[in-house]
């Protein structure tokens, strides 16, 4: 995969761990990201699971906020 830049590196990384991290997946096949700098929309999916989240990243490219936008299909603790 390739990244225009570092921040970019930090920025997909810290989603996607965030991502998994919430919703017990084991790893995340596919993002659909919209959105600015002020704030995003994603659509995260593995396997059949889905789920949606808003976020947004601070200049270094953590996150500053984060949150489940609705329930998806199988979300935290669902089977894989």
């Amino acid at each position: 995969m390739f990244f225009c830049c570092d921040l970019c590196l930090v920025q997909f990384r810290g989603l996607v761990e965030r991502i998994k991290r919430d919703t017990g997946w084991d790893h995340v096949d596919e993002l659909e990201v919209a959105g600015d700098r002020r704030g995003r929309t994603c659509m995260a999916k593995s396997g059949s699971r889905s789920a949606r989240f808003t976020f947004a990243f601070n200049s270094e490219g953590s996150l500053r906020r984060f949150g489940r936008q609705d329930a998806g299909s199988g979300g935290a603790g669902a089977p894989p």
